[in-house]
């Protein structure tokens, strides 16, 4: 989830196939480094939203 001023404030994995730490640390940085250009309603106001993305962690040997 996203509020009007593009950042986020809720990271939901809806499909995991990796261990519970790979969902936690996606989270967990999608929290902290994330920002969005607010949705706009059709008048130009700034209105919360949400926005859905594949993350695809790559473990070097």
């Amino acid at each position: 989830m996203i509020d009007a001023s593009g950042t986020p404030t809720l990271c939901r994995i809806q499909v995991a196939t990796q261990s519970p730490e790979f969902k936690e640390l996606t989270c967990e940085l999608l929290m902290k480094r994330a920002r969005f250009e607010p949705a706009r309603d059709r008048s130009g106001t700034a209105v919360p939203s949400y926005h859905v993305n594949t993350v695809r962690w790559i473990v070097a040997d």
